[in-house]
């Protein structure tokens, strides 16, 4: 359905990225993230605009990467001179964060969305959640960039707790991504025959959840035909 490439998408982008050379891991990562929304965008029309949005997070993550090289080369004397201003790389940072925000709210709608749809409420309560806590940080964010007299201390003592939060909703987003993988598909993914395993309770595991996973793709498919339904009258 998508959500199995969206969940790895995101796992590069936003965890395996935490490292010096992050920028190598999110291209990778966001080339999955646009294939999963894509995707996911034929079976809810919300997900055009976190696809969208992760394009142009992929598109800034080509130059930021052209940035690293041009750097490293001018460090270790390849280069002579540093041809990028340092004004770039400010501008990249700011247009960074409001990208990746709005990606985020827009992905997590979506989900709210089709977890409707599929009448799965603790996908969708998870998401309204994961939502308030995204939206939560990046406001936190912005006013640390806000000039005030009282900037410097902010800054000083909630960049720990700015950082927790961060690293919170991206652990909350990675488990929300992996619930909407095991609970939200399409009935292709539910044909699909798996080999069975020598444990019987892994077993019991799969067919309950394969179960859960047929009994949404029919709610969702209903919801579909009721819209189409009501389009036409």
């Amino acid at each position: 359905m998508g959500f199995g490439v969206l969940f790895f998408g995101y796992c590069i982008t936003y965890i395996m990225a935490l490292n010096p050379y992050g920028v190598l891991f999110r291209l990778f990562g966001y080339l999955l993230i646009v294939f999963g929304c894509k995707k996911l965008g034929e079976y809810e029309p919300r997900f055009k605009r976190a696809s969208l949005l992760s394009i142009a997070l992929f598109a800034l993550t080509v130059f930021q990467l052209v940035l690293f090289v041009v750097d490293y080369a001018y460090e270790n004397l390849l280069i002579v001179n540093d041809i990028f201003p340092i004004l770039i790389d400010d501008i990249l940072f700011y247009l960074s964060l409001v990208l990746v925000c709005a990606f985020h709210v827009f992905l997590l709608l979506a989900i709210r969305y089709i977890a409707k749809d599929t009448e799965s409420d603790k996908i969708q309560s998870a998401a309204v959640r994961n939502l308030f806590f995204v939206c939560m940080y990046y406001f936190m964010v912005l006013l640390a960039y806000i000039p005030t007299p009282i900037q410097e201390a902010y800054n000083k003592y909630l960049a720990l707790p700015l950082f927790m939060l961060n690293i919170a909703w991206l652990v909350l987003n990675v488990i929300l991504l992996f619930s909407c993988y095991a609970k939200i598909c399409d009935e292709g993914d539910v044909e699909m025959e798996q080999k069975p395993s020598r444990f019987a309770f892994v077993n019991n595991y799969r067919r309950e959840m394969e179960e859960r996973r047929r009994i949404a793709d029919e709610k969702y498919a209903k919801k579909q035909q009721e819209k189409k339904n009501n389009k036409k009258k």
